[in-house]
């Protein structure tokens, strides 16, 4: 299952673990806590994977950070976090549009 950050709780984590689903939340500052903890992770520890691709008239570059979920997450059947992001650059005026989400 995916989600955005309204659904992203412990209390579906739980409900999905428990019938052996996966899943994958999106984590914003509505879960306060949660949201410090992962964005306190070594992320430059990280395995990072990136891609550059050119079309609509823009330059986009993603890049995804993936880590062990901390033992001491707290979160329900959690097994990796991640950090995706992005940046596309309009090739006509050269402004960048940045993105960043948070996925357990």
């Amino acid at each position: 299952m995916t989600a955005d950050a309204v659904p992203a709780t412990c209390g579906l984590a739980t409900y999905l673990a428990a019938r052996e689903a996966g899943y994958v939340f999106i984590v914003e500052e509505n879960q306060q806590r949660l949201h410090a903890r992962l964005a306190a992770l070594p992320w430059p520890q990280a395995t990072h994977h990136a891609s550059t691709g050119i079309g609509h008239g823009r330059l986009e570059q993603r890049t995804i950070e993936v880590l062990p979920t901390p033992h001491d997450l707290d979160f329900p059947a959690a097994a990796t976090v991640l950090q995706a992001t992005s940046a596309a650059t309009n090739r006509g005026t050269r402004r960048t549009t940045p993105s960043t989400a948070s996925p357990t």
